[in-house]
């Protein structure tokens, strides 16, 4: 969230906050160390996705279908968080937004700055697998048990490709 600390998802459902030791110093890497800050428990499952906002909040995703919203500054608490429907979620790269697939076969596009949902996708496929921004985050793919991949266009809000693997 800062330059000074580390914030990691980790697989028994924590989320650890670390700090950058004072004494680091570039020319010499093996100085590089991290102290633990806070362990907090985030999800009931993996903790799969990590994202820190400029505004100094934290954004966690888990295998429990949560989305959780946290203020770094008080790490214990969250300030909202998203039902138990959801079952896949994607984050951009710049974290300035989230893909996020739930149990009702709902594709949304949300801003991570306010959860609000900017696009609900016109997903039509089965049971979404996987999802992925490409690296400038102008598109993301679907990927889902039909065997089809899908390219979606983020800022035309449209589909540019569908694949379909063929046995």
């Amino acid at each position: 969230p800062d330059e000074s600390h580390l914030v990691a998802a980790c697989s028994d459902g924590m989320l650890r906050i670390s700090w950058l030791n004072a004494s680091w110093n570039p020319q010499r890497p093996e100085s590089f160390e991290f102290s633990e800050w806070a362990a907090v428990p985030a999800h009931d499952g993996t903790a799969t996705s990590i994202a820190c906002l400029e505004d100094g909040r934290v954004i966690s995703c888990g295998t429990d279908g949560r989305i959780k919203v946290w203020a770094f500054a008080n790490p214990t608490s969250t300030d909202q968080e998203q039902g138990e429907e959801i079952v896949r979620v994607c984050l951009s790269n710049d974290a300035s937004c989230m893909l996020r697939f739930d149990r009702n076969d709902d594709l949304q596009l949300l801003n991570c700055g306010t959860l609000n949902v900017e696009w609900t996708v016109p997903y039509d496929g089965t049971w979404i697998t996987a999802l992925e921004f490409s690296p400038d985050g102008r598109q993301f793919a679907t990927a889902d048990t039909d065997l089809r991949i899908q390219v979606w266009d983020k800022l035309d809000r449209r589909l540019v490709a569908s694949l379909r693997h063929l046995e």
